[in-house]
């Protein structure tokens, strides 16, 4: 079973980033399930940092993520969403909810474990600029 130390680092990994719903692939027989999404693909570079004021980047890349022991999946609240933005990953005894903004991905099965995270592509750069406790997001496009 997955434990708790990956999932704190899955949760900082993928916070506020999107899992693409139409990547989803359940392998029954196989007990797999197979998915896009991005990530983190570094720790942030905090270019500096002030008690008021800060300036964080963050490198995104495509990463594709095979979960084994799975059982069944299910998703719930979309609306019709091709993309849940990850709020919160929080682990069950016997399976694993992530929680999105827009919806949740409910992974269950008897001995869920993270097969890989095949890194792909740098996507874009996340630039974070913080004034007192307020944060302001965007993206840079990598050419």
């Amino acid at each position: 079973m997955i434990d708790e130390a990956e999932i704190d680092e899955l949760n900082v990994q993928w916070h506020d980033h999107p899992i693409m719903l139409d990547t989803i692939r359940h392998d029954a027989q196989n007990k797999q399930l197979v998915f896009q999404l991005h990530q983190n693909a570094d720790k942030p570079a905090t270019l500096f940092n002030l008690i008021i004021f800060g300036f964080r980047q963050v490198p995104v890349q495509l990463a594709t993520v095979t979960l084994g022991g799975v059982s069944k999946y299910d998703i719930h609240n979309t609306n019709g969403e091709v993309e849940l933005y990850v709020k919160e990953i929080v682990k069950n005894p016997s399976s694993i909810r992530i929680s999105g903004v827009n919806g949740d991905l409910e992974i269950a099965g008897e001995d869920l474990k993270v097969i890989s995270i095949e890194k792909q592509q740098r996507l874009y750069i996340r630039n974070m600029l913080t004034i007192l406790f307020i944060e302001i997001g965007w993206k840079k496009k990598l050419e």
